[in-house]
């Protein structure tokens, strides 16, 4: 027999050993999860930071105005700026800015950029409220309230409407 001969038999051994042992990842957390395969991947999908990393060209204004197109595919600005205003008008006295309970968030701001619910910060001395998303890979979010955008030389915002900016940090 010759060598490759010898060579072709192991290894088509080895593939068919390994054929019939391997498994699908998503298949298998599918199961721990009690779901499909195909809802595990809308599931992975519908998730911002698989967005991000699966899809190509990412800088922060792309991220910026995609994430600006999925708010206003959800709601409107003068909803957010109704909220916003009734938000501070209740803190209107508070001191310094703090971060709004989820409890007190309305479902329609949770739902904004799912599956991770947003963080919500006051600022009643300056008149805006701050909804945010992220973390490792970035910052992202609302500010809505008053026309002057915070500044911030690290922060990218585009205007929807005054009162209401998009905004991705630069990184």
């Amino acid at each position: 027999m010759t060598r490759a001969l010898q060579f072709l038999m192991l290894w088509s051994f080895v593939l068919s050993i390994v054929g019939c042992c391997h498994t699908d990842p998503e298949a298998e957390k599918a199961a721990q999860l009690g779901i499909s395969p195909e809802q595990n991947r809308k599931m992975l999908h519908d998730n911002p930071f698989y967005r991000y990393l699966m899809e190509d060209a990412h800088d922060y204004k792309t991220d910026t105005r995609l994430f600006l197109q999925r708010v206003q595919a959800k709601t409107n600005p003068q909803q957010l700026q109704d909220w916003a205003r009734t938000v501070l008008e209740a803190h209107k006295s508070d001191g310094d800015f703090f971060l709004l309970p989820t409890n007190s968030i309305p479902s329609f701001i949770l739902k904004l950029d799912p599956p991770i619910e947003p963080s919500v910060y006051v600022f009643p001395h300056s008149s805006y409220v701050t909804i945010f998303w992220g973390g490792g890979f970035g910052h992202w979010g609302l500010f809505v309230g008053g026309n002057n955008v915070p500044d911030n030389p690290v922060i990218y915002t585009i205007e929807w409407v005054p009162g209401v900016y998009a905004f991705h940090d630069l990184q």
